[in-house]
Order: C-alpha cells, then structure tokens, then sequence
C-alpha cells in the first residue's frame, strides 16, 4: 500500500519546516493542529503556523470507506478516492470561474482499491458560515441571502454541474456595498458527468440539499418568503426550467418533505420543522384546488 502525495509547490518550503513532509505526517499529533470536530471516522483541524498569516484546514479520514464505495459501484458509477473526487471537482469548478476554496495538500492510500484513509489541507477562506449570517440578518437581508443561494445554484444547473450544494457548504462574504458572496466549501460531493436538469432531477437535488441543512442544523430556517426569493433568483439564472416562482415552490416543498419522510430521521426532525412542511399535503391541495376554479 503505497501512499499518494500531493503538496502544492508554493507550501512544500513552510508545511515541511512544520514536519508535513510525509503522508503519515499530516495523521500525526502536531503542536500547530486545532482540532474543530472530531468523530469515528475522522477529524477537522484549524492549522496556524507562527510566522504566517496564512492558516489552514485539515480534514482527515482514517476509517476503511467500503461501503461508500460498495453503494457507488452498485450504482454503476466508477469508483475513486473520495478525496481525489474533491480535489477534481475543485479544479473543474475554478476553471468556470466558480468561487471554491484553494487545496495546499492531499493524499490517500488504497487496500485492495478502497480507499483506507486520506487527508486534505485547504486554504482558509475569510467569511461567515451561511447560517451565522443569516441568523444575525433581518428579514430583508434573508432573502437577499436565499437569492443568492439560488443564483448560484441555477449558475451550477445551467452549466450541467452534477452536485448538490448544501448552505453549510457556503461561506458567506459581505462586501461593504451590502452585496453577498459565496464561496463554496466540501466539495467531495459530485461527479464531473454533466448532467441535464429537467424538472424530476431538479427535484431530488433541491431536496436533498435542503435535507441536508435540515438534518444538520435541525431548524434550517426557510420562511415563505425567502422560499420565494430563492425561486425567483434561481429562475432568471437557468431559464431552461419553464416554471413560475410559486410553481418551483411547490416543487421545492413537495420535494423535500418526500425526501425527509423516507428516511429514519424524520421523526427526530418533525418536532422542528417549519409548521408549512407538516401542513403541506393540505397547503398543496388547497392551492391546487383554488387555481382550478380560478
């Protein structure tokens, strides 16, 4: 098992003065590593060098990945390190221009082609998590905000990029104009097939995103309104989805509530859920009923 290694020219001087000159070095207890989570199958760490401004994040995986590679081979999809799916992505990203963040290292090591563990070290972006802004925002800066999110991911669908974006997968900026910007983070998620968005496909991945911050957070807030921000943004970007504001909004809600009763942990869910979730199979019905008789 022989590992792969990859430093970026410009860090191979300060990251080996540090003692990350190895693979087993970046798995190693070093004085320069914060640890921010930790769980069974891996670790994030804030990395600080003395003498520069720079800073760093580490994430490392150190348990056999299996399974996730069992459920995309069944798939049908080829397999390779996840962290070589990311750093793939990344690159592919940067190069239509969309803001992601910059890789210093990483690397990984098979047993029998399965990925085994892996590293990868990226840049820190300056800017706040999506959620932190939005919980300090007013009502109007939250749309503002959804309509972000939404351009960015009509930006994705229009140019057949084949991932999910999930809103802790952003990093906010706001600039001194007011304006936001958004760069995205984790991008181990995707695949660099192009895909087509018609309307069933723009269904399970606008669930599954918002499932996502759901499951996470377990009280993503998304009110009517910025709902309707964030369908509007994202239908002036990707034109070829011939719907109106208030019809993706039924798709979207629709979506997300199929996609989060399915799984097991909708009953942890349900209790915070916005009461519109709960109450959509009659807000549906409701709405339908009185555009028929209009």
């Amino acid at each position: 098992m022989t590992p792969v290694l990859h430093i970026e020219e410009k860090w191979k001087d300060l990251l080996a003065r540090h003692g990350f000159k190895s693979f087993d070095s970046f798995f190693t207890s070093n004085k320069y590593l914060e640890e921010i989570t930790s769980e069974k199958s891996g670790a994030v760490y804030k990395v600080q060098f003395p003498e520069s401004r720079k800073r760093f994040y580490l994430k490392v995986k150190f348990t056999d990945q299996y399974r996730k590679a069992l459920r995309i081979i069944l798939r049908g999809q080829p397999y390779k390190a996840p962290v070589l799916n990311e750093v793939d992505n990344i690159d592919y990203l940067q190069k239509m221009n969309f803001s992601t963040v910059d890789i210093a290292a990483w690397g990984y090591i098979s047993k029998t082609g399965i990925t085994k563990a892996s590293f990868i070290l990226t840049e820190e972006v300056t800017g706040e998590e999506f959620i932190d802004v939005y919980n300090r925002s007013d009502s109007i800066f939250r749309e503002e905000l959804y309509a972000e999110y939404g351009k960015l991911l009509g930006l994705l669908h229009i140019n057949r990029v084949d991932t999910y974006v999930r809103i802790q997968d952003l990093l906010c900026i706001v600039e001194d104009n007011g304006r936001v910007k958004l760069t995205m983070i984790d991008r181990e998620v995707g695949s660099l097939r192009k895909v087509n968005y018609g309307l069933r496909s723009l269904r399970r991945n606008l669930s599954h995103a918002f499932y996502e911050g759901l499951k996470r957070y377990k009280e993503t807030p998304i009110n009517y309104r910025e709902a309707m921000s964030f369908c509007k943004a994202y239908l002036k970007v990707n034109k070829s989805i011939r719907l109106t504001p208030k019809e993706l909004y039924i798709v979207l809600m629709d979506g997300i509530l199929s996609f989060i009763i399915k799984r097991k942990s909708f009953s942890k869910l349900a209790p915070s859920l916005p009461k519109k979730f709960l109450l959509w199979p009659y807000l549906k019905k409701k709405h339908l009923s009185a555009k028929a008789n209009r």
